[in-house]
């Protein structure tokens, strides 16, 4: 008797295990691209919450800092009596727990914003040379080292600047106001502001002496 061949497969047979192999690839296709993305957003989630942390960080230090900068002009107010401090003044001291070395012309033009801000723009102007309320306008970076230069001068305990240190930065800052507050002096052709900048700068040297604390604060 003779064996019977295999009957072949049909056309829509083979169609439909190609239907069913293809919609399994579908299936683990879409699985994998799920997987994938929920690792992405895993990862994501993970990476915001690090973020978070370091932002509030940066918050936590920022206040910290900003306590610091009171400090800094409280303890100027009081040490070398040039305006008159306040019981505020000696709170914010007490707080402070620290010394904030020179001047910080940004941050401490921060500490007068909002409605609680400081409100002693005299003993700002002592230390800056101008208004909290112009810093803003400044973002030249030799200009913001020549004021936290002053201030670092002015406020300390170890150095005393001579009559002509104070001169020429008034000069100094009676020109930048006068150029509308030129962000570019140092470049290009010299004008009177950038001559009055280097006489600035020049005179560090010969008129900022390091003294003991008593003979500074006298």
């Amino acid at each position: 008797m003779a064996l019977r061949k295999p009957a072949k497969a049909t056309t829509g047979a083979i169609q439909k295990r190609k239907k069913r192999s293809q919609k399994s690839a579908s299936v683990e296709y879409r699985n994998d691209a799920v997987d994938e993305h929920d690792q992405a957003i895993a990862s994501l989630k993970i990476k915001v919450a690090s973020l978070e942390e370091r932002v509030d960080g940066l918050a936590t230090s920022l206040e910290a800092y900003k306590l610091l900068r009171n400090r800094f002009i409280s303890a100027f107010k009081i040490d070398k009596g040039l305006v008159n401090a306040t019981e505020e003044d000696r709170k914010i001291i007490t707080e402070g727990n620290g010394w904030a070395q020179g001047g910080d012309v940004v941050v401490d033009a921060q500490l007068y914003q909002d409605i609680g801000g400081r409100r002693d723009i005299l003993a700002f102007g002592k230390l800056y040379g101008m208004s909290p309320g112009d810093v803003p306008m400044i973002s030249y970076r030799p200009t913001i080292d020549a004021l936290n230069l002053h201030a670092g001068v002015i406020a300390s305990k170890h150095k005393i600047g001579s009559d002509e240190f104070y001169a020429r930065f008034s000069e100094f800052m009676k020109l930048f106001e006068e150029y509308d507050y030129d962000e570019g002096y140092l470049e290009g052709n010299a004008t009177d502001l950038t001559r009055a900048y280097w006489s600035f700068q020049n005179c560090i040297r010969t008129e900022v002496k390091r003294v003991d604390a008593g003979e500074a604060s006298d």
